[in-house]
């Protein structure tokens, strides 16, 4: 695990392409939480969960901040007029203004676009405050719309395999371990989630340059 969390970053220096298309801020995390808790079996089980819990709280977070701007009802509208399984012709249009003199995304389709964003914020907040109960089910329904509704449009161009593990992931972590607090987490899990998971987001988002 040590091995590929150095060789990553390095060959990102190399070819920034490279990390990219391995999601460094996703699995490149994952791996150096895992490396961090070291051992094996029960033992490591407990120790990489909350750092993993916190990863995944962030994922879902920053992708839900990321969609907060003007051209994401744009986004929705067109992946929606594009669905290979919606098969009617007024559905389609109805993500348009006034199609086709108008190709701005409608009411509906903004209405759509800010309902989504809204679902993906709600998400880690949700599955963070459970506890295995109701509140957990409720999280774990959230994340399933979110990811089904994403996964049916087929859009294109994104790496439908993320929201596959997102899924997997929200399940193992706050559903089959929701009796593991978020909470204990090792000064150096702590120190990695929070650089990768609060940090760099934040200053891309303030500094995007």
């Amino acid at each position: 695990l040590w091995a590929l969390a150095g060789a990553l970053p390095l060959l990102g220096v190399l070819d920034r392409t490279l990390f990219l298309a391995a999601r460094g801020e996703h699995y490149w995390t994952a791996i150096v939480i895992l490396a961090l808790a070291g051992g094996g079996g029960e033992a490591a089980d407990g120790a990489f969960v909350p750092g993993m819990m916190w990863l995944w709280a962030a994922l879902w977070f920053w992708a839900g901040v990321s969609k907060l701007n003007h051209h994401f009802p744009a986004v929705v509208g067109v992946m929606l007029s594009n669905n290979p399984l919606v098969r009617f012709a007024w559905l389609r249009r109805r993500m348009y203004r006034d199609f086709p003199t108008d190709m701005g995304p409608s009411r509906l389709a903004t209405w759509m676009a800010h309902a989504g964003t809204l679902l993906e914020l709600s998400v880690p907040v949700v599955l963070m405050l459970g506890d295995g109960g109701a509140v957990t089910w409720v999280g774990l329904a959230l994340m399933l719309g979110l990811h089904g509704f994403i996964m049916s449009n087929v859009p294109m161009g994104v790496p439908l395999e993320w929201n596959v593990v997102m899924v997997y992931g929200g399940f193992y972590l706050f559903w089959a371990h929701a009796g593991v607090s978020a909470w204990a987490l090792s000064p150096a899990t702590a120190l990695v989630v929070g650089v990768m998971g609060l940090v760099l987001p934040l200053l891309g988002n303030l500094l995007p340059a």
